[in-house]
């Protein structure tokens, strides 16, 4: 193309990128099994509990209930999508879900 690259050198590069090793996000590791933190805007995750958002790979997590008239669901900035409390979540990789309000 004039400007900028065509789209077989896009497809190459994104897959460089994609297969670059450091790239991924992996799951930690905790006795032997696939561990992934799960997050809500609400948590106050520190070093001290962090270990307390960690879910195990195929685990179900369930959204908390928020006591306010003005929240709507909770966004999950993994897949973009809404969730509401009560809905249950097979986790399978790390995810924050935001509150979100009217």
């Amino acid at each position: 193309t004039k400007y900028g690259i065509g789209l077989k050198e896009y497809k190459e590069f994104i897959k460089i990128i994609v297969d670059e090793e450091k790239m991924k996000l992996l799951p930690m590791q905790m006795y032997n099994k696939n561990v992934w933190m799960v997050t809500t805007s609400l948590d106050n995750v520190t070093d001290l509990n962090k270990n307390n958002y960690l879910r195990v790979e195929g685990s179900t997590y369930t959204l908390p209930k928020v006591n306010d008239k003005n929240f709507i669901g909770w966004l999950n900035h993994s897949d973009n999508l809404m969730y509401q409390p009560g809905d249950k979540i097979t986790v399978y990789y790390g995810m924050h879900f935001e509150a979100i309000y009217k």
